[in-house]
């Protein structure tokens, strides 16, 4: 079984391959260029993930809705809850610093067992 850097260095071998044939081959250059973009995005779902990115992409906040009542809106799905939470109970959005360490200590053992 090929394990992820060597399906990384496959990858890049046939992203260059696509790229010469983009190229030198006038007819066929769309297609080439197709596959360049899908061998970007296949490279960009094997590398690992950055807490920045995990901030930016899963990473919610809990916003007050109401004062009186203390309850709060969770920013990337608004399910509305009564009190705050590490993560939102409706879509999983790490809500916290320690939140988001905790998805990293996740991809990142899931990074290592795959590897």
């Amino acid at each position: 079984m090929m394990t992820r850097e060597e399906a990384i260095v496959q990858i890049y071998g046939l992203k260059k391959y696509c790229e010469d044939m983009a190229d030198s081959d006038e007819s066929g250059s769309y297609v080439f260029d197709l596959n360049v973009q899908a061998l970007d995005l296949a490279l960009s779902a094997l590398r690992p993930v950055s807490r920045e990115q995990v901030e930016k992409v899963w990473r919610g906040e809990w916003i007050d809705t109401n004062h009186r009542t203390s309850s709060c809106k969770c920013t990337k799905c608004g399910a509305v809850q009564e009190y705050e939470t590490p993560f939102c109970p409706a879509c999983g959005a790490p809500m916290t610093d320690e939140a988001v360490q905790m998805v990293m200590e996740r991809m990142e053992a899931l990074h290592a067992r795959d590897t």
